[in-house]
C-alpha cells in the first residue's frame, strides 16, 4: 500500500511539474502567434483600397425645387 501511494505521489508531482512548464511556454507561444496575426491584418489594411469612390453630397436648400415644384396636398 505504501508503494501505492509512492507510486502516485510521483506521478502527481510529474504532473505539476509538467503543467507548470506548459504555463512558462504557451503564453510566449500563444504571444508570437497573436502578434503574427495582428501583423498580417495591418499589412492588409495597408493593401486595402476601397473601388468605389464616395460621391460628393451637397446640401439642396429647396427640396421642392427636385420634384418639380410639387407640394404635398396639391395632387
Amino acid at each position: 500500500m505504501d508503494s501505492d501511494i509512492k507510486v502516485l505521489e510521483d506521478q502527481f508531482d510529474e504532473i505539476i511539474v509538467d503543467i507548470a512548464t506548459k504555463r512558462k511556454q504557451y503564453p510566449r507561444k500563444i504571444l508570437e502567434c497573436v502578434i503574427k496575426t495582428i501583423k498580417a491584418k495591418q499589412e492588409l489594411l495597408k493593401q486595402y483600397h476601397p473601388v468605389v469612390h464616395p460621391l460628393d453630397l451637397k446640401y439642396d436648400p429647396d427640396p421642392g425645387a427636385r420634384t418639380g415644384g410639387l407640394t404635398p396636398g396639391t395632387v
